[in-house]
């Protein structure tokens, strides 16, 4: 054993030879789904709502939306930008415009107006489909830039005529002159004018979904991601995962995330499970979406997890198999109340812990039953190489030395769109290869498993009494949160007119009421304790909830624009 993580790949002694050995699959992503669920067309692939969705039927309107694009004039390599929730339109059109060629653009809801247009430019996409919800920004941004055609999508589009006249009562149906836009319906009208789909040619590196960043560094960026990215990833995770034919699958992370896509559809589909469509989550209902749907597998954030220990519904989760997140927001508190609460509700699963990025197509690395150490995010998947090198020289630091973080694996990006600097920033070539460098600081153990230990890219520069110092805001927050009353904080800094910066913190905790005044006090000893003095909070803020990004990560850059509002 040389002592270096990519070289003696301490987590492989958990996975069979046939595992790391097996060849990934080289088709696109419909020819997957198809070959593994081909002969189980009359089982549940989707739910929604009340509505249940065969393999045969979702199948069928996958082909008859690839017609219908088709009948617009979508060709292959031809970028659709879709900006849609958890909603059976969402699986027709990734594998529709899969099966034709053309390339998937997922974007965020929450979007503005000007966003869209640059997502539309950025990817030169001359379609798209938007949800009826989000109609006014969509079309004026469509309109804008000049899209050839605008389709929208009612959201309750696949519950039958009653639920949408229902629907209707709510949410009126666009109204618009122009003619380039087009209802669901009208759109699919027009797929009966094409009679056959030619599947499109495999191309191993041909980019076939655009995702986006999670924007907590600034400006999403579009991450170019191929059919092979895609696929490896539940051909690796079936090693981990304990599927079965007919078990469900509850998808609650959006779509234009790409865990959402990757890891929650892809993978969920190509295992052949009924997956739950979730459109929109509160995470302080979680445990009523549970005990309704009553699901053997979820696959979510943090921060949905975090209202299920102190449920009063739950009662009984013994049909729970598989409980998983990636992202920041886990802390060890929390690993710890959910398996207890596992344990006394006669719960037969472990938390598991996941890692992962948009970069590398979603979940790299995950807690299994035989290494979830507590902490930890578990262990890279089988094809997969973590490890951490130093950030100045990129030399591989050795097991249990911290470093950045950087990933080797099938499912990384092809790059960033049409952003050649960036991409070189973060897809930087070693001498074995291109890794994936993640901006994330941490180590890997000598039993395989992965530590996120904070982020490179956030550290102030400050100074005191002529001094030089920098503010890691990840250590205040590791300090703070070993409070037992803190469920969550996030640490930020305020820039003063010499140059230099304060910290504040940005906390929530676990029991509504309490003294806030006490426990300021508390937490203010624990910083004095084990913070140098430029990095304790010159104050500390209690909020109900902390703003979080759209893939649940927080967003620090909400904070750090309320407190400089607040100067």
């Amino acid at each position: 054993m040389t002592g270096y993580p990519s070289v003696d790949k301490p987590w492989l002694k958990y996975y069979s030879k046939e595992a790391i050995n097996e060849l990934l699959p080289e088709c696109t992503m419909y020819k997957y789904l198809w070959e593994n669920n081909k002969d189980h067309l009359g089982d549940v692939a989707l739910t929604y709502f009340n509505k249940k969705i065969t393999y045969g039927e979702m199948f069928a309107m996958i082909d008859k939306t690839a017609r219908a694009f088709l009948s617009i004039g979508v060709k292959s390599g031809d970028v659709v930008t879709v900006l849609m929730l958890n909603q059976p339109e969402m699986v027709y059109m990734l594998y529709g415009l899969n099966k034709i060629g053309a390339v998937c653009c997922v974007v965020n809801v929450l979007s503005s107006e000007k966003e869209l247009i640059h997502y539309l430019s950025e990817g030169k996409s001359k379609y798209f489909v938007a949800l009826d919800v989000f109609f006014e920004k969509s079309y004026a941004a469509a309109k804008e830039y000049g899209v050839n055609k605008f389709v929208y999508v009612p959201l309750w589009q696949s519950l039958g005529a009653l639920k949408n006249k229902l629907y209707r009562l709510k949410v009126k149906e666009p109204v618009y002159t122009d003619e380039f836009v087009m209802s669901w319906n009208a759109f699919l009208a027009g797929a009966s004018a094409v009679h056959e789909v030619v599947p499109a040619k495999y191309e191993k590196d041909k980019c076939t979904v655009i995702g986006h960043t999670g924007g907590t560094t600034g400006t999403p960026k579009g991450v170019m991601l191929s059919d092979y990215a895609f696929n490896s990833i539940p051909t690796q995770e079936k090693w981990v995962f304990h599927y079965l034919p007919h078990e469900k699958h509850m998808d609650m992370v959006v779509p234009f995330a790409v865990y959402g896509l990757s890891n929650n559809l892809h993978v969920a589909l190509s295992f052949g499970l009924n997956v739950i469509l979730i459109p929109k989550v509160d995470p302080e209902k979680t445990d009523e979406l549970l005990q309704k749907y009553k699901p053997n597998h979820i696959a979510s954030i943090p921060s949905y997890w975090t209202a299920i220990p102190r449920s009063k519904r739950l009662k009984d989760v013994s049909w729970l198999k598989t409980a998983a997140a990636g992202g920041a927001g886990m802390t060890n508190e929390l690993e710890n109340d959910l398996n207890d609460f596992f344990k006394t509700h006669n719960g037969r699963t472990h938390f598991m812990n996941g890692y992962g990025m948009s970069e590398v197509c979603g979940g790299v690395c995950l807690q299994t039953d035989d290494c979830a150490e507590l902490g930890s995010v578990g262990i890279p998947l089988c094809q997969t190489v973590v490890a951490a090198f130093d950030t100045d020289t990129m030399e591989e630091k050795k097991c249990g030395e911290i470093g950045e973080l950087c990933i080797k694996a099938p499912s990384m990006m092809l790059g960033y769109v049409d952003n050649e600097k960036e991409t070189a920033q973060i897809m930087k070539r070693h001498e074995d290869g291109v890794w994936i460098h993640t901006g994330d600081l941490g180590y890997v153990a000598e039993s395989g498993a992965v530590y996120v230990k904070g982020r490179i890219k956030r550290v102030y520069i400050t100074q005191r009494n002529g001094v030089v110092s920098k503010i890691f805001p990840d250590r205040i927050e590791q300090t703070i949160l070993a409070h037992q009353r803190v469920e969550e904080c996030c640490a930020i800094c305020i820039s003063q007119e010499d140059g230099t910066y304060l910290p504040v913190a940005y906390l929530v905790l676990r029991e509504k009421g309490v003294d806030h005044v006490k426990i300021q006090e508390e937490v203010s000893a624990l910083c004095k304790q084990d913070l140098p003095e430029y990095a304790q909070p010159v104050s500390y803020i209690f909020l109900d909830a902390l703003p979080k990004t759209a893939v649940g990560k927080v967003d620090y850059r909400a904070l750090e624009a309320q407190a400089a509002k607040a100067e």
